[in-house]
């Protein structure tokens, strides 16, 4: 049986990339950003990271205007990736 990976989640792949790779700063991407890379609307998002509910984010609304937000790149890729990417890699290196 050969296994293919659907062209959407190959597209998925690519958007991620693209955001850690090209649309970060300082290690850091956008809660706008990433929220449009997740399908999601960019109000939600905040709320989830404001309530602690997003494991690669964190962020506090509390004596802020506006609520401030850090994505550090590597829990995001990490995250989204489950490191999947690396452990053919490491497999091989290990044989």
């Amino acid at each position: 049986m050969k296994i293919v990976v659907p062209k959407t989640v190959i597209a998925s792949y690519e958007e991620l990339y693209d955001l850690c790779e090209n649309h970060s700063k300082d290690g850091r991407v956008s809660a706008v950003n990433t929220a449009k890379l997740l399908g999601i609307s960019y109000e939600s998002f905040r709320r989830l990271i404001f309530n602690g509910q997003v494991p690669f984010a964190f962020g506090s609304n509390k004596m802020v205007d506006r609520g401030v937000s850090c994505i550090p790149v590597l829990p995001l890729y990490q995250f989204m990736t489950q490191g999947t990417i690396f452990r053919p890699v490491a497999d091989k290196d290990l044989q």
